[in-house]
């Protein structure tokens, strides 16, 4: 597990394995991409491992040139507005107070913990029948994760 507030937030190894070959593990948080990204990145290193000398296609624009474009089109700003005017009518009622030992705005640093648990088959059997309902097993996992500070 990599420090989030430090860079970077990948991490590339190789492990050498006793036939000779050798296996890349790629760990990125993701704080450093989405899963566009992630399956751009996947794509782009299967054509280099076929072929090493393949070209990548640059990218048409760069991400300061997106946001400086973007911030300049009305048609987006309207877009923008729409969009945030529909959250706002959807938003979710405000969470459970919760007892801070310190004030919010006093926080001047952050640590990131994780967590883990598995379930029982039997438990995720019954989460995966959420499907039957037209719900997905993330959706209730999710769902569930969001009651536990209400608790």
């Amino acid at each position: 597990m990599r420090d989030a507030s430090r860079w970077p937030l990948f991490d590339v190894r190789a492990v050498l394995l006793p036939d000779g070959r050798t296996r890349i593990l790629l760990g990125i948080d993701v704080l450093a991409l989405d899963l566009a990204g992630w399956m751009q990145i996947l794509d782009e290193w299967g054509r280099l491992v076929a072929d090493p000398d393949a070209s990548l296609a640059a990218a048409p624009i760069s991400f300061a040139e997106l946001v400086e474009r973007r911030a300049a089109d009305p048609d987006e700003a309207r877009r923008r507005e729409r969009d945030a005017e529909y959250w706002r009518q959807r938003v979710l009622p405000a969470g459970p107070g919760l007892p801070w030992a310190t004030d919010l705005a006093d926080l001047r640093s952050h640590r990131f913990s994780r967590w883990s648990a598995e379930l029982p088959a039997t438990e995720w059997s019954a989460v995966r029948r959420a499907a039957e309902r037209g719900l997905s097993p993330t959706g209730v996992l999710l769902a569930a994760f969001g009651l536990v500070p209400a608790r």
